[in-house]
């Protein structure tokens, strides 16, 4: 039997692959009519303005793939800057990746230092209508003002009872089943009744301290891990520095106004602001100032700790001071190396994380600039700097007056004495 046979004649064409685009799209809610800034690294990749309701995007097309450190943040209507928030993504290759935001509200705390009994006002922006949940003290109690149309929300705090030291605020806004990201730390400062008098006859807030750091204002780029800042304020004043809403430490400003602080870098973009204070008064916050690290982050860049305090100020001669440092974030074990600033330097080995507390007397009225730094067995130190300023004590004055006067009583109860007995044996002799 023949077997069939066929032939087949096959025909080529051109085939045509598309390539996906790698594409990144930042989305979210921030105010209406903010100015969002969006960073990839130390790069600022885009700026985008939200619309009336607060909503934003913006696509990034032909993006590398792989992980990216996007740091996103917004200036509101009224200037007022929101807190950076930063996460890493990774980006598939050939696809779309999108990555939706709340953002956290803007937050305005004024004045930051105030009489029991004023009033402080908390003020800011989010998208309409939603609720502002301000935590006061870690939520001690808890603020719950309503935005406006608008955006903006205000809310006055009667301080009548408060107790007297720092207080903190941090805020987060929510809309249909949303909650923003959490801000940052703002601080205000309660001082007693009885300073009010000293108070009425000053102005009722310092001027906020200039800062800069020797480039264009507002913005600096730099290429080593640490900066020098430097500005001008009330002389004398103590200046504390916030680096992304937290305090880092403080330093003195000289008898010209003129300050200077070093700073180190720990993530490839930060703000940084300043407050100074004289006594119980402090200025509201300084301009803001963006710093922006080209190089790579070190390996050390993530160890921190905290200081209960970063200035102490009218401490009495031979009065001590005490420190709590927390949040180390070192691995034990480790050691504390704490220059109290008046040639006294101390060392400790720690082996736990928990809290420290260290205190520390001042023999000598004056102006002092600590440093505390803290060193892994694996090389790595970081620190936080402090301001001591100590007053004559008027106590140890008039004891020491007290303490001439009985010396020179005694001596003339004594003369007098010897008197009285020579003009006896004179007596006696005759």
């Amino acid at each position: 039997m023949q077997m069939a046979s066929s032939l087949v004649h096959a025909s080529s064409a051109p085939v045509q692959f598309t390539i996906p685009d790698t594409t990144l799209t930042i989305k979210g809610f921030s105010s209406p009519g903010a100015f969002v800034q969006i960073i990839d690294g130390s790069s600022l990749i885009g700026t985008v303005i939200a619309d009336k309701n607060g909503v934003f995007e913006k696509d990034f097309p032909a993006m590398r793939a792989g992980l990216h450190n996007i740091k996103i943040s917004y200036d509101d209507v009224d200037k007022l800057a929101s807190d950076p928030l930063s996460q890493t993504i990774n980006i598939r290759a050939q696809s779309d990746t999108a990555v939706e935001y709340f953002l956290p509200p803007t937050l305005s705390v004024k004045p930051v230092s105030l009489v029991e009994g004023d009033i402080v006002t908390i003020s800011g922006s989010s998208i309409p209508n939603s609720v502002v949940e301000v935590l006061l003290d870690g939520g001690t109690t808890i603020l719950r003002p309503q935005t406006d149309a608008r955006g903006r929300y205000s809310i006055s705090i009667d301080t009548t009872g408060y107790y007297l030291g720092e207080h903190s605020l941090k805020a987060t806004s929510s809309q249909g089943g949303l909650t923003s990201f959490q801000t940052l730390t703002r601080p205000f400062i309660v001082l007693p009744i009885e300073s009010r008098a000293g108070r009425d006859n000053q102005p009722p807030q310092l001027i906020p301290p200039s800062i800069d750091i020797g480039g264009e204002a507002g913005e600096v780029t730099i290429d080593q891990e640490s900066a020098l800042l430097r500005g001008n304020a009330a002389p004398n004043s103590q200046i504390i520095i916030y680096l992304d809403g937290e305090p880092v430490g403080s330093t003195f400003a000289n008898a010209d106004g003129n300050w200077f602080f070093n700073i180190k870098v720990t993530a490839n973009l930060h703000e940084v602001r300043a407050v100074s204070c004289s006594g119980d008064e402090c200025s509201d916050f300084s301009n803001l100032i963006k710093l922006i690290y080209k190089g790579e982050i070190g390996r050390c860049s993530s160890h921190r700790f905290w200081l209960s305090e970063y200035r102490f100020w009218d401490i009495k001669e031979r009065s001590g001071i005490d420190l709590n440092i927390s949040g180390i974030s070192a691995t034990p074990p480790y050691e504390i190396v704490i220059d109290w600033g008046d040639t006294y330097v101390e060392r400790f080995n720690r082996n736990t994380a928990q809290s420290f507390n260290v205190n520390h007397t001042y023999d000598v009225m004056g102006s002092y600039n600590g440093r505390i730094a803290i060193i892994d067995e694996d090389g790595c130190e970081y620190e936080r700097l402090f301001t001591v300023g100590v007053i004559e004590s008027r106590t140890d004055k008039l004891w020491l007056g007290f303490g001439a006067a009985l010396l020179v009583g005694a001596s003339l109860l004594l003369l007098r004495r010897r008197y009285r007995i020579h003009r006896k044996k004179l007596s006696l002799a005759r």
